[in-house]
């Protein structure tokens, strides 16, 4: 009997089970092993099976969520595009006037490319073209546009039209400071 109970004593309990993620929980676990991939490795290293192995999951589960490794990588590319747009969106909304909502925009969209602008080339053209990625950043733009430009009728009173007008010139030309600044890169 001793060495029954010393034996209960000695034995490890079993492990308890993990439990179940969200689809949605588990789909970002998915993406994040994606993203780690191209990171470290490229996107040619994304597949169903480096995903899974990465994720620590079954391809199964994997394909239960992508049908591709395309899809993977669009998903993926559609997800950081929308962080970045909300970080972006609570740097420019901290701003109280328009010159300030410029220039919180233009410094994260600068920091954003320092951290993640190689991500987001690499997705780009990995991707490949999709509408509906495509035009749910149309549908941003769009928002973006018509905030800056509501601002700045009401701040600098001028008509709509013409504030629109600005703004629009002033938002197009942060690809041109990107470019730039990727160039020759600087405080």
């Amino acid at each position: 009997m001793a060495t029954s109970s010393a034996r209960a004593v000695v034995e490890p309990a079993s492990p308890s089970p993990q439990p179940r993620l969200k689809a949605t929980d588990r789909r970002d676990h998915l993406l994040d092993a994606a993203a780690v991939l191209v990171a470290r490795d490229g996107v040619d290293a994304v597949s169903v099976e480096t995903v899974a192995e990465g994720a620590g999951v079954s391809r199964a589960l994997v394909y239960k969520h992508f049908d591709n490794r395309t899809e993977i990588l669009a998903e993926l590319r559609r997800r950081e595009a929308l962080r970045l747009h909300l970080e972006l969106a609570e740097k420019v909304m901290a701003e109280t006037t328009v010159e300030g909502m410029f220039r919180a925009l233009i410094h994260a969209s600068l920091q954003a490319s320092e951290e993640r602008g190689e991500l987001f080339a690499v997705l780009r053209s990995a991707s490949g073209y999709s509408k509906s990625a495509d035009q749910q950043q149309r549908r941003r733009d769009r928002r973006t546009m018509q905030f800056f430009a509501e601002r700045a009728a009401a701040e600098y009173d001028v008509p709509q039209a013409e504030a629109e007008a600005a703004v629009g010139m002033l938002l197009g030309a942060i690809d041109s400071v990107l470019a730039q600044w990727r160039a020759k890169r600087t405080a």
